[in-house]
Order: structure tokens, then C-alpha cells, then sequence
């Protein structure tokens, strides 16, 4: 008895290969694909990471996207139901990304005369969303892991968004994982935003955990931006100031684009007004406030709000006393480099101080920002 319970799930997985090798994926510009899933269910963990990176890189290759995409997620679909098959998470990412197409894209052909890769995504989109139920069942899953991805997977049906939006509610109440409660109410944030404003209000509350309320202070954003109750804002400068308080959490929700400074600084970049940022001035008022890397955080929240992201710019590496490059400065980009000029505490690290002025090509001296401000006002 023993030994036909622990041969159940290799005969499960062996039953699921045949089903999968009936099709020739050769023809489908795919005859990797039954080595690669054999690495996705191998015992060894190192196999399966191995296997998943390619077998991304074959699916969704961007403009380059493989015909084998949409036939092999019915198959992914099922595959989640195999006993026995470890990563199933994993197997959920990939397919919330294999259905995540705009929705522009899945309503119309316009675009897809010479560009297959958008036919196949369309096609790739509509068999993720026949999978709903099966994602719906692994809400209240053992694995955490599972549970906490399952949302991600059903946020691209947004076909179904009323009856998932409604089985998501009940289940938030009962899920015990604080960041699958998250993850549940980002799903929510995407496929229901106005209809659930209340719901993630209530979710602001300072008694929930800090990873649920960033998770409602993200859904209320995409609502109703700009007039987000005040509580956003201050628990978006808390976690610039401390990242700690949601950081173990946030790496491993599916939803997570950078890490959480870059993340949070992308939201309070979001808070604008006109041509105004209105998450600066409170953000520049703590950086006396904080010291050592808290300081230093909210500088580099503060630049990724005013500049974007320092990889968008052009580097050019130069000197302590060379001249500050001439640029035009937004107001809120004016704002910022007098602040940073004026400040204290983050030029005690005045090492790490001057790497982050390199790393967005701004002058890496007191004097040379002021200068650099006050020539462009």
C-alpha cells in the first residue's frame, strides 16, 4: 500500500507526458519543448530553474513570440493538477504572463496583419482565461507559495473580472497569509478598482500589516490616484525611510517589478498635480529627519521621482570639480537638487552620496548642484 501511494504521483505525471507527447512540437517550432518540461517537474532544483528560464525564453520571446505559446498552456493548465508536481507557483507566473495582453490587443485584429506574435498572444491570453477555475480551486491550496500567486494568474481574465472579484472578497476574509491577503487585494486594484475603493480604505488601517497596506495604498492609486486618503502618502514615506517593514514579504509577491524603494518610488511618482509632484515636498522635509541609509533611501527615492530611473539616463562619469552638465530642470527636478544641496544628514555618507549623483549623471559637490539649480531658474 505504502509503495503504490508514493508511485501515484510519478504515475500521475507519466500519464500527463503522454497526453503532452501526443503532440508533435516539432511542427510547432518547439521540439525542445518535452525536455524542457521534463526539467520544470525534475526533482532537482537547479533542473527546474534551468528549465524555466528557457522555457520562458522560448515562449515569450518579445515580436518573436514561438507557435507553440498558445498550444502549451492548456497543457500548463493541467499540469497544475498533477500530484506530486513541485513549483507549481512558478507554474502560475508563467502563465499570468502568458495571458497578460492588452486588452486592446484581445479585442480587436486591427494590428495583426504581418505580426504573428500578436495572434498567438490573443490566442495564448484566451486559453489562460479558460483556466480560471482551475486557478480559482488553488486559493485555499497547502502551499503558501500557491496561494500566493493564484491572483496573479487570475488578474489577466478580466472577462470574468465580477465572479472572480466576488470569490477574492469571501476569500480575503479567510486567508491567514499576510501576503497572499496582498496579493489578493492587487488582483482586486487591477480587475475592480473603483468598485472596491471602500474595501481597500478599510485595508489602510494601521492594524493591518504593512505588506496588506501598501497592497491597498497600490489598488487605491490605480483608482482614484492623486485622491488617495492622506494615509497612502504617509505609509509610502514611511517605507522609503523604512523598506525593512514590508521588504521580506514584497520580494515574493509575483506583483513586485524592483525591488520595494524602487517600487514605492514609482507610486509617489504617480502623485502629481499639473506639473507638480506632490509627494515631494513631504518627502524632501524628512531628509534631516533620517540618518545613515534611512537618508540615503529618501535621497534615491527622491531622484527616482524627479529623474526616473537611473538606468534610463545617459552615464557620463566625471570628475568632483568638473562643470555640472548643462540641462533643462523641471521644477520638480529644481526642487530636489536645492534640497540635496542644502541638506545634512546624507552627505555624512558622503561616499554613497556622491555614487547616487553619479549613478543619475547630476554633479557630485554641494556647491556644483546649487549652481546647477539656480542657473536653470
Amino acid at each position: 500500500m505504502s509503495s503504490q501511494s508514493e508511485s501515484a504521483p510519478e504515475a500521475a505525471l507519466a500519464a500527463w507526458f503522454d497526453r503532452f507527447n501526443e503532440v508533435d512540437w516539432s511542427e510547432h517550432e518547439a521540439g525542445e519543448l518535452p525536455s524542457l518540461l521534463a526539467a520544470i517537474t525534475s526533482d532537482e532544483e537547479a533542473q527546474r530553474e534551468k528549465g524555466r528560464e528557457q522555457l520562458y525564453e522560448l515562449l515569450l520571446q518579445e515580436e518573436a513570440v514561438s507557435a507553440a505559446t498558445p498550444l502549451i498552456v492548456p497543457h500548463l493548465i493541467e499540469l497544475l493538477g498533477v500530484s506530486g508536481v513541485l513549483d507549481r507557483a512558478h507554474l502560475l507566473v508563467l502563465l499570468g504572463d502568458l495571458g497578460d495582453l492588452p486588452k486592446e490587443l484581445v479585442q480587436t485584429t486591427e494590428f495583426d496583419e504581418g505580426e504573428p506574435w500578436i495572434v498567438r498572444l490573443r490566442q495564448a491570453h484566451q486559453n489562460v482565461v479558460e483556466g480560471v477555475d482551475a486557478y480559482l480551486a488553488l486559493l485555499e491550496d497547502k502551499d503558501e507559495d500557491v496561494r500566493t500567486v493564484v491572483p496573479y494568474a487570475l488578474a489577466v481574465a478580466w472577462q470574468r473580472a465580477d465572479d472572480i472579484s466576488g470569490i477574492l472578497r469571501q476569500r480575503l476574509d479567510a486567508e491567514p497569509l499576510d501576503r497572499a491577503r496582498a496579493s489578493i487585494l492587487l488582483c482586486l486594484g487591477l480587475l475592480n478598482p473603483k468598485g472596491d475603493v471602500p474595501l481597500f480604505e478599510t485595508h489602510l488601517d494601521k492594524a493591518q500589516p504593512a505588506i496588506v497596506r501598501l497592497a491597498a495604498s497600490m489598488a487605491l492609486l490605480k483608482a482614484v490616484g492623486r485622491f488617495a486618503p492622506v494615509e497612502v502618502l504617509e505609509l509610502l514615506l514611511d517605507l522609503i525611510k523604512n523598506p525593512e517593514m514590508v521588504r521580506d514579504d514584497y520580494i515574493q509577491l509575483p506583483w513586485a517589478d524592483a525591488d520595494v524603494l524602487g517600487d514605492v518610488s514609482l507610486l509617489l511618482a504617480s502623485l502629481r498635480e499639473g506639473e507638480q509632484n506632490l509627494s515631494l515636498p513631504p518627502l524632501l522635509a524628512t531628509l534631516d529627519e533620517v540618518e545613515g541609509d534611512k537618508a540615503l533611501n529618501v535621497v534615491e527615492a527622491a531622484l527616482h521621482v524627479a529623474f526616473g530611473f537611473a538606468e534610463d539616463h545617459e552615464h557620463h562619469a566625471h570628475a568632483p570639480d568638473e562643470e555640472p552638465l548643462e540641462r533643462a530642470l523641471s521644477g520638480d527636478q529644481r526642487q530636489v537638487i536645492r534640497a540635496l544641496a542644502e541638506c545634512h544628514e546624507p552627505w555624512q555618507q558622503q561616499v554613497a552620496m556622491r555614487e547616487l549623483l553619479d549613478a543619475f549623471d547630476l554633479p557630485m559637490e554641494r556647491e556644483d548642484l546649487r549652481d546647477l539649480a539656480e542657473a536653470q531658474h
